[in-house]
């Protein structure tokens, strides 16, 4: 990826940071069998695959509107 591109994804995320919405990444990575064991779960920490670290090409970005729960307000307050 070239430092324009990775320089228009970061002001799309900060565009929609700015809008209060929770920015998401789609991806995909075509995988050999049995790469990274053969169920690819072989983990290097618990949260995050080895087959997930790198080789993965951008679909979209796009950004949702989380509902506030109620108890959120009271609780901003208290901060």
């Amino acid at each position: 990826m070239t430092d324009e591109m990775n320089q228009n994804l970061d002001n799309v995320i900060h565009k929609y940071a700015k809008m209060a919405l929770r920015t998401i990444c789609l991806g995909y990575k075509d995988i050999i069998q049995n790469e990274c064991g053969p169920t690819h779960s072989n983990p290097e920490t618990e949260d995050i695959k080895d087959i997930e670290k790198s080789g993965l090409t951008l679909i979209c970005i796009f950004g949702i509107m989380d509902i506030v729960r109620p108890e959120v307000p009271n609780a901003v307050l208290t901060i």
